[in-house]
């Protein structure tokens, strides 16, 4: 066959392939007007749609790009005046998990829509899974962690393996929402913890939003329940007495250290001999026990100088320093206040003891912040400090000696 017959076959086939796409069009038309809504869309090849799909659903069939890219639709529609109106959709899924859609009029057009609005995303398919618990876990560990006292880790990690990942841990990050929250919180009857763990997942969804994990922080939606914080208070002058005249001689040693100098008590178990300066009347706060772990200190101001005067010694041993555990001293005390039928008070109360009385005796608030560890005045003045009806006790006059040590002397 010669290069002219060649070229008059090929016109012919063509000839014959556009008399074809002439009566597939007139057919399309003519099934579109019996009222179909959709019908097939099949990709060109050129268009780049690699490894497209068809995949039936219904009446309708869509085509599916690869993972993650979304599909395109081609929606037909019969106007007013009877004629065909015609568009193609693309749907894909945004970061946060939620359906949007792009139209064009042109496969072509949608297809760049498409891309343009669903950009390729690392870990697409995990974000949009993610649980609270798996957030959470990982905010905790890449941002908090390293920046938290041990005690303080301590809190975090039971508030969430406690309270939160058993309700609501497995739940969809992008699904949370305020009413779910909500629910969540009114279902925390301790007040406490209620509020303990509205901080956590507050500060955990804060971090999501800007990492644009979630779109919004839905605990701004919800009203937590206000409730009564349950006040320590100081010792009465005769419960003071009480203590220090008690059977447990060890206990009333404890005891009488504790109040006189405003210790907490793992700074007490931390101390050691080598923490005294006799020569110049003060010991070292720098290290903590935390459950029977030897620990930084609370907080940076927690480290600090805590001043006495001999008399202390009159009243404590310094060879117990160290032979005390936490859980030994609050059994012991417990039974104490028991048996001396005191109530409503803790091991912390001698703290709350320490400042009450510097404070009625006229020592300066800020000295008195300092001493104790405070890292605002605020709350030495609201929380450690309380009114104690007249009386007197051995710790009040030894404190009566040590303010005016610190008032002609620091």
């Amino acid at each position: 066959m010669g290069y002219k017959e060649k070229i008059q076959s090929a016109v012919s086939a063509l000839a014959e392939v556009g008399e074809l796409l002439t009566e597939l069009m007139f057919r399309l038309d003519e099934f579109t007007r019996c009222g179909a809504e959709n019908v097939v869309l099949q990709l060109n090849k050129n268009e780049n749609a690699v490894n497209s799909q068809s995949i039936k659903k219904g009446d309708k069939e869509l085509i599916k790009l690869k993972y993650g890219q979304g599909c395109i639709q081609l929606i037909t529609r019969l106007n007013k005046k009877g004629s065909v109106y015609k568009i193609y959709a693309g749907y894909y899924y945004d970061e946060y998990g939620k359906k949007k859609a792009v139209y064009a009029k042109t496969q072509k057009d949608c297809l760049n829509l498409l891309r343009k609005a669903n950009p390729p995303r690392k870990n697409k398919k995990r974000q949009h899974y993610i649980t609270l618990k798996d957030w959470l876990l990982s905010w905790y560990n890449d941002f908090k962690k390293s920046n938290l006292r041990e005690s303080s880790r301590h809190g975090y990690e039971t508030t969430m393996n406690a309270t939160i990942f058993p309700a609501i841990g497995n739940m969809k990050l992008v699904a949370l929402d305020g009413e779910i929250l909500q629910k969540f919180f009114n279902s925390v009857s301790a007040g406490n913890t209620r509020k303990k763990a509205f901080l956590l997942i507050n500060a955990a969804l804060k971090k999501a939003v800007i990492l644009k994990k979630i779109p919004f922080n839905p605990c701004e939606a919800v009203e937590l329940q206000k409730y009564k914080t349950k006040k320590r208070r100081a010792f009465t002058y005769s419960e003071q007495q009480a203590f220090l005249t008690a059977e447990n001689k060890n206990l009333s040693q404890v005891f009488f250290f504790l109040c006189a100098t405003g210790l907490r008590m793992g700074e007490f178990l931390a101390l050691t001999k080598d923490d005294f300066f006799f020569e110049h009347h003060f010991f070292i706060v720098n290290k903590s026990i935390v459950r029977g772990k030897l620990s930084e200190t609370k907080t940076e101001s927690s480290n600090r100088r805590v001043y006495f005067t001999d008399s202390l010694f009159k009243y404590f041993e310094l060879d117990l320093l160290g032979s005390f555990t936490y859980e030994s001293i609050k059994k012991a005390f417990r039974r104490t206040a028991d048996k001396l039928n005191i109530k409503d008070v803790s091991l912390h109360s001698t703290r709350h003891t320490f400042a009450t009385i510097c404070y009625a005796l006229g020592m300066n608030e800020k000295v008195l912040q300092t001493l104790l560890g405070h890292s605002t005045l605020a709350m030495t003045q609201d929380v450690y400090t309380h009114l104690l009806k007249k009386g007197t006790s051995d710790i009040r006059l030894y404190l009566q000696e040590f303010c005016e040590y610190i008032r002609t002397t620091i």
